[in-house]
């Protein structure tokens, strides 16, 4: 009520390095003002536009998108450093305190459980990002080689009226394929920003659980004051409420998850049927333009179309497979976060 805990850990990973130079630039800028009064804060807005420009760059829609991402990051660079920490178990395991101390135990492991599953989400937001704008391009490409196509059947008259037909439906699907793709990239974005909110709050979660695991064992081996005990059961108590309002917010974000990864799961299923539909079209062209003299341009156009559509369909394989990942992991994550809950639950239940 009367501040705020401060819990922070050293940053470790390769954002720390990237970050450091980008604040030397925004603090020149800023040192633009002289520290003048009525300069600085123009100078500071500056720097506060500079920076998102240099995170948007870098792929990020804005602060709190780098922000999560970098949180989530620097905690799993954090505990491949430490490894793995043997745990202190207090002599007298009955008194309230080294209960909380189990208890706590018990959320580190459920929220390690819950962190290692969000990371293999998050190795998957590069792929699904890079796939989502490769797949829209390779449609653009598509039809407009489609187009082409439809131009270069026109100009043999009456001999290229079925590859006109052809070109036709070409064209047709695949700008049908492209709306599909803009539709689905929305929702994988959607899908990025949850994945990336859900690693934040799980990370904070798992600092405040830290933290209090860290008060608790110096509460336990201490000889101090009552007030200092009293202070630092106090701060023991913020944390459980931080943590508390971090698991109500993990349970809250979840569910929104699967909302785009549906919809980006059956727009998928949409462009493989087109992808499909392109390719049997292709051969019907590739077929029929056999058969019409002065037909090299529209074959070399439809020889075109066909290394694009591989592309495609490469691209998609894997796309699928960071989709399927996603589905399949999803519910093993709502799981564990369940069983966080019930430990909670229990745990406030006890305290009352």
């Amino acid at each position: 009520k009367n501040g705020y805990l401060s819990v922070r850990f050293k940053p470790s990973s390769p954002y720390f390095r990237v970050i450091r130079e980008v604040y030397k630039e925004l603090l020149a800028i800023e040192a633009e003002s002289g520290n003048k009064p009525g300069l600085r804060q123009a100078a500071m807005e500056r720097a506060g536009e500079r920076l998102g420009a240099i995170l948007n760059e870098k792929g990020f829609a804005d602060y709190d998108d780098f922000m999560q991402m970098a949180m989530a990051t620097e905690m799993s660079s954090r505990e491949k450093l430490i490894g793995a920490v043997e745990r202190v178990q207090p002599a007298d395991r009955k008194s309230a305190w080294a209960e909380s101390l189990s208890m706590c135990y018990e959320f580190e492991d459920k929220l390690e459980l819950m962190f290692r599953r969000v990371e293999t989400f998050l190795s998957l937001i590069a792929q699904l990002e890079s796939s989502s704008s490769f797949i829209l391009n390779l449609a653009e490409q598509i039809h407009l080689l489609s187009l082409n196509s439809l131009i270069s059947s026109h100009r043999l008259g009456e001999q290229g009226q079925g590859l006109a037909v052809v070109a036709n439906d070409l064209a047709r699907i695949s700008g049908d394929g492209t709306s599909v793709i803009t539709t689905m990239a929305s929702h994988i974005q959607g899908l990025v920003s949850g994945l990336r909110q859900t690693a934040f709050n799980i990370s904070g979660a798992k600092l405040q659980v830290g933290m209090a695991v860290t008060f608790l064992l110096e509460l336990l081996g201490q000889t101090a004051s009552d007030e200092t005990r009293s202070r630092e059961e106090n701060d023991v108590q913020v944390l459980v409420v931080s943590f508390a309002r971090s698991a109500d917010e993990i349970e809250s974000t979840l569910p929104s998850l699967m909302s785009p990864l549906m919809a980006a799961k059956s727009h998928l299923d949409m462009l493989l049927a087109a992808v499909k539909s392109l390719s049997r079209i292709h051969l019907i062209g590739r077929v029929e333009a056999a058969n019409v003299e002065d037909a090299h341009e529209f074959l070399q156009l439809f020889e075109e179309v066909e290394y694009q559509l591989q592309a495609a369909r490469t691209e998609l394989r894997g796309f699928s497979c960071a989709i399927d990942s996603l589905w399949k992991g999803l519910p093993e994550l709502e799981g564990h976060n369940r069983a966080l809950r019930e430990t909670l639950v229990r745990k406030e239940t006890v305290a009352a």
